[in-house]
């Protein structure tokens, strides 16, 4: 799925589009089902308890979740300069000396 915009009204009648969030994965929902999962099979194995396990794991998870998103959108981020960056440098490369 691509970038699709939805287009809105403002108050002054202009239309203008915002972008929508692209649908994929979400590094805390990813984190909280692994650690979840991990964390019930480290509590039975060595606490004797699944809920120490599930609340340990459930905190790793948001953890590595969050980590996870930060790493992505710090990616994104910087592609989005690179490319301004190169977008800026061939409009002053084409731009005539006067």
């Amino acid at each position: 799925m691509g970038n699709r915009k939805i287009k809105t009204q403002t108050q002054n009648g202009d239309k203008q589009a915002k972008p929508q969030k692209e649908a994929g994965y979400s590094g805390l929902s990813l984190g909280i089902s692994l650690g979840l999962c991990l964390g019930v099979a480290l509590g039975l194995m060595v606490f004797d308890d699944l809920a120490i396990g599930a609340s340990v794991g459930l905190c790793l998870g948001v953890a590595i979740g969050s980590s996870l998103d930060a790493a992505k959108k710090k990616k994104e981020q910087e592609e989005a300069n690179s490319t301004t960056a190169a977008h800026e440098e061939a409009r002053q490369t084409q731009m005539p000396e006067e």
